[in-house]
């Protein structure tokens, strides 16, 4: 897949929360980095990065039925997009409408996900009280 491809099908697995067809689609020493996260944490590997989706959307009372809103820019490396996206969806815990935002860069390498660094907009998570995934 190219590296537009790659976006769309991580998003929409996402959206479905399918943590192996998610992580099959990392390189086996891609990574996953929250820049905005407290400590910037950086998930190193397919394996880890399996088991961190795993471990956030087995706990993250959140129902995503699709993707409202997704602009991919092209970069000058033809293997990297950027791309804005706002996922639809509720919390399962009240019902209440959540919509988070997020910028991906989103790089590919033979193929697959090389890295991602997720910048997810974590005022508006913490302003519907939700557990980072």
């Amino acid at each position: 897949m190219n590296v537009t491809e790659l976006f769309w099908a991580w998003a929409d697995a996402c959206v479905a929360k399918e943590v192996d067809t998610i992580a099959d689609l990392y390189c086996t020493d891609a990574t996953h980095a929250f820049p905005f996260r407290d400590g910037t944490p950086v998930i190193e590997g397919r394996e880890a990065i399996r088991r961190h989706l795993a471990e956030g959307f087995g706990r993250a009372p959140v129902s995503f039925s699709g993707i409202k809103h997704a602009i991919v820019h092209h970069t000058e490396d033809p293997h990297t997009v950027i791309a804005e996206c706002t996922f639809e969806g509720t919390l399962t815990s009240t019902g209440a409408v959540f919509e988070p935002s997020y910028v991906e860069v989103l790089t590919e390498r033979d193929g697959l996900i090389g890295a991602v660094r997720d910048y997810e907009n974590l005022a508006y998570r913490a302003a519907r009280e939700v557990a980072h995934r």
